[in-house]
């Protein structure tokens, strides 16, 4: 099975690995290893009856250093953008209530209100 790539805001995330269920891609276009912004997805199967399905995926945006200075050396680490979106499934959802919810999920980071307040910190009036 082949894991196609994913392009989220121009940049390309390449499939990295497949473990234990989980899922990576990582995006390597800064050159800096320490600079790679990885994106995983697990997608977690009931373990009792009536659970629901668990989609987890998170995205993970180093932001380094580009050149040396006397708080950092080119590379070094200077803070992480962490994103995390956790959808819970029932099993006896369909698959249309399923697609809407997704409709919905894409619409709601498309929002300019969640998009400003990602943007500022600063929550809608």
């Amino acid at each position: 099975m082949t894991i196609a790539s994913v392009v989220l805001n121009t940049k390309t995330y390449t499939f990295a690995s497949d473990q234990g269920g989980i899922i990576s891609w990582q995006e390597t276009s800064g050159g800096i290893p320490t600079g790679f912004s990885q994106l995983t997805m697990a997608l977690r199967t009931p373990n009792k009856p009536g659970s629901p399905y668990r989609l987890d995926m998170r995205l993970g945006v180093p932001v380094v250093a580009t050149s040396d200075s006397t708080c950092a050396c080119t590379g070094a680490v200077l803070r992480h953008e962490d994103a995390r979106i956790i959808v819970e499934i029932p099993d006896s959802g369909t698959t249309a209530e399923r697609t809407d919810v997704g409709l919905r999920l894409k619409d709601l980071l498309a929002n300019t209100q969640v998009q400003a307040a990602l943007a500022t910190l600063v929550r809608p009036n």
